[in-house]
């Protein structure tokens, strides 16, 4: 943090839940401004030069603003990305992230959502807004709790039981049919394998494939599946008991 006449100069890494405390400490007319942690063109190690400043409100009320540069050497333009701010947003990451924590948790509405973010942040986003950051989020959201999950798994060390279930689940993407092909063990639950396939790739063929690659060096005592009527010749190839 520096200070310059009435501009207040923050790090990228300084979170902006400071300023409206230190608003309460100081002039009405200060500025805080987030600057880059060098003045380094990062394409082509010129010299940064401050060219002007760009107004931001994040959280839709704290309003900063971030400086821009400009390099002589390659002509090009940037701007200081705030690190707790999502680059394409105002919001925090923290408040990005409350739709899925807290669906995480149990159904919660939308507008309920807004209710308890409210509570905690001073501001209430638009449904729209939370779903959009729900949206943008879920792939890096699911990839973590996925990872956290399968540190907790190695860590229970939960064995195969040899007793599976196999069935598929067919699913729309942009309007096509795809089956998503599923093993799950008997008695712990856990998901053996899975796969998405298209349904034209979909036949006797790619199940057998499926069940016969997936279940090879594991204990195996049975199967269930449902009556399709090609699946007895398939499990049977195991030799181990089919129920349906």
């Amino acid at each position: 943090m520096r200070f310059e006449k009435n501009i207040v100069y923050l790090k990228p890494n300084m979170s902006p839940l400071i300023v409206p405390l230190m608003i309460q400490m100081m002039d009405d007319d200060v500025i805080f401004c987030y600057e880059r942690y060098n003045k380094i063109c990062p394409l082509c190690e010129g010299k940064l030069n401050a060219n002007g400043r760009y107004p931001i409100s994040i959280n839709k009320c704290i309003d900063v603003e971030k400086q821009q540069y400009f390099c002589k050497e390659c002509k090009e333009s940037f701007i200081t990305n705030i690190d707790l701010v999502d680059k394409n947003s105002c919001y925090m990451k923290e408040i990005s992230l409350q739709g899925l924590n807290l669906g995480s948790i149990d159904y919660i509405s939308l507008e309920k959502m807004s209710e308890i973010i409210e509570q905690f942040y001073g501001h209430a986003p638009a449904k729209q807004t939370i779903l959009n950051h729900i949206d943008n989020n879920y792939e890096e959201f699911i990839t973590k709790e996925e990872e956290k999950i399968e540190k907790e798994l190695k860590k229970a060390n939960i064995k195969p039981s040899g007793v599976y279930h196999y069935d598929e689940q067919y699913i729309f993407i942009s309007k096509e049919l795809y089956l998503r092909l599923i093993i799950l063990d008997n008695k712990t639950k856990m998901i053996i394998a899975e796969e998405l396939v298209h349904n034209n790739k979909f036949n006797k063929k790619f199940v057998k494939k499926f069940i016969h690659t997936n279940l090879n060096n594991l204990p195996l005592k049975g199967i269930i599946t449902d009556g399709v009527n090609y699946y007895p010749e398939i499990i049977d190839e195991l030799g181990v008991e089919h129920q349906l």
